[in-house]
């Protein structure tokens, strides 16, 4: 039916997989949503599909006028778009990395995400350079090249063939701010993009570094 063509299309565009017959969100899909839910809010809320069919309804009964309607949607719709339009990719990097830090670098502030490699760079999230994908990579690109993939299964050969090795020896990344305790960078995790640091466990179930306890 129509919902499981929708379906199938947001599998398509790897914006979630199927386990066990239920849906789970892929980080890529999770960026889409974080997204539009910024620029385009009135639109993706909830409540826009009920009120817009109550006007449809309007439309039928012959209490509402079509043309003044569709004027309204498109004049609210093409502001949102050119709103959109004006945000660069650094713009929407700089958005998503705020909504997903807890995520993408737990425990830790801007101050504190030191680059593993040129100890030098802060670690940020960026889009890769077609949109394919993302990853955690060093803000003095392209002086230090170091990359760190997130939670996105893409691969961008662009960007792969830039990567060095992601093995390092354990750095200090800072000192916790409430316990004054050492925090020392020991590795990257590959599944879910997790910087995994000394005394710290992953919150995402699927990271080969989560901890039930």
């Amino acid at each position: 039916d129509k919902s499981f063509c929708h379906t199938c299309a947001i599998q398509d565009r790897k914006y979630v997989t199927v386990k066990s017959r239920v849906l789970h969100p892929e980080f890529r899909g999770r960026m889409v949503s974080a997204f539009l839910s910024h620029l385009f809010s009135e639109i993706v809320d909830y409540s826009f599909t009920a009120n817009m069919e109550t006007e449809l309804d309007n439309i039928s009964a012959g209490s509402t006028e079509w043309k003044g309607l569709l004027k309204d949607y498109w004049e609210r719709l093409s502001k949102y778009c050119g709103d959109a339009s004006q945000w660069d990719v650094r713009k929407v990097e700089r958005m998503l990395e705020e909504k997903f830090r807890p995520i993408l670098f737990p425990d830790l502030d801007t101050d504190s995400r030191i680059c593993p490699s040129c100890s030098e760079g802060t670690l940020r999230f960026k889009v890769s350079r077609y949109g394919e994908g993302s990853f955690i990579g060093c803000d003095r690109h392209p002086k230090c090249k170091y990359i760190a993939r997130t939670l996105s299964d893409e691969d961008d050969e662009n960007e792969t063939s830039e990567q060095i090795p992601r093995s390092f020896e354990p750095r200090l990344l800072g000192i916790m701010p409430d316990t004054s305790e050492k925090v020392l960078f020991l590795s990257v995790c590959m599944a879910s993009g997790f910087i995994y640091f000394s005394g710290r466990k992953c919150v995402q179930q699927f990271c080969s570094f989560y901890r039930s306890s």
